[in-house]
Parts: structure tokens; C-alpha cells; sequence
């Protein structure tokens, strides 16, 4: 799946699923699809957000569970000069909510391992460095 973070300044814009779940904007890559296609039609259909820029990369996250298949993330940072709303217009999820966040509060929200440690990568990423392969069991 790609992912993308969006920063601003030390806040992070994350969404809430109505059944309490984070989410973050992005999706499963359709056959033949780049993850960056993946992600520029990901972030039009949940938050209409078209990507006038690659965004930049922080790294690739694999999730090993017994009982579900490996799930490959790609992550994605998108740096905003200013907190902006966007509305969680995602068809198969209806009703998610999109907030700006604290980075302090990550720790603090239930949520798997890999997100704690995609967002907290977004936080401290600098620009041009890349965290590639990171494997966390989960």
C-alpha cells in the first residue's frame, strides 16, 4: 500500500474511522499501478487532494502477522506551509474524520506499531535522507 503523511509544521493530519480505527491517506496499489499513481489516486478519492509534486519518500515498512498476509507500506511525506481542513470523502469508509495532530500524541493513540512508527519517521524526516526496508513485527 502507499501512504502519505501530511506535515505541518509539529502536527500531522491523520483520520479517524467512525469505528474509533486511525487511518492515514492512501491506499492498495491496483494492478500495474506505480505506488505513486497509487497514491495520487488514493489521496483524489478519500480526501481530494491532487499531488502537484512528488512528494518524498520516507521509507518502505513490512508488517509480519501470523495470521495475515505480509503487507508492504510505502510511505510518503507531503509538507504543508499550513494546516489545511480536508474532508474524508472515501465511498467504502464514509464518515471518517480528519484531524490535525500533536506529534506528542501518536504514542497516546491506539493504533498498529508500523503507523507509530511511519508517523513518527514523518516527524523527524529531513528533507533528502531516506529509511528504506524496515521490518517490524506486529
Amino acid at each position: 500500500m502507499a501512504k502519505a503523511v501530511f506535515r505541518s509544521g509539529d502536527h500531522i493530519m491523520i483520520v479517524t474511522l467512525p469505528n474509533g480505527k486511525i487511518n492515514i491517506p492512501g491506499g492498495h496499489l491496483d494492478f500495474g499501478e506505480s505506488p505513486l499513481d497509487t497514491l495520487r489516486r488514493e489521496l483524489k478519492e478519500e480526501i481530494s487532494y491532487a499531488l502537484s509534486a512528488e512528494p518524498q519518500l520516507i521509507g518502505v515498512w513490512s508488517t509480519v502477522r501470523s495470521s495475515e498476509p505480509v503487507r508492504l507500506l510505502i510511505g510518503y511525506l507531503i509538507d504543508l506551509p499550513e494546516q489545511r481542513p480536508f474532508t474524508y470523502t472515501e465511498p467504502a469508509e464514509p464518515g471518517g474524520i480528519c484531524t490535525w495532530i500533536d506529534r506528542n500524541a501518536i504514542e497516546t493513540m491506539a493504533m498498529p506499531a508500523y503507523y507509530k512508527e511511519f508517523l513518527t519517521a514523518a516527524f523527524n524526516h529531513p528533507h533528502g535522507t531516506l529509511r528504506l526496508d524496515r521490518h517490524l513485527s506486529s
